[in-house]
């Protein structure tokens, strides 16, 4: 299934303009372009966004309490 940048931003909570951040950034998978619009594979971006979260719980140290406010990936998608 195909959604538009507009569905990708309203999904992950940020700004049109954030996504193409983070397609440029690499956080996130290159949309198609189909007939003039731009198209992100919804399982693509689903799959971005786990991985971001496991490589994130990966880094953190087992049984050690965070301090500060909560990390950010970088081109800002909050995965807590």
């Amino acid at each position: 299934m195909y959604i538009r940048i507009e569905e990708v931003a309203e999904f992950l909570h940020v700004s049109v303009r954030t996504i193409y951040s983070y397609v440029e950034d690499g956080v996130i998978p290159a949309p198609y372009k189909l007939r003039g619009r731009v198209l992100f594979s919804r399982s693509e971006v689903e799959q971005a966004v786990r991985d971001a979260r496991n490589a994130q719980s990966a880094t953190s140290r087992p049984g050690q309490r965070r301090r500060g406010r909560p990390r950010k990936h970088p081109g800002g998608l909050s995965l807590r």
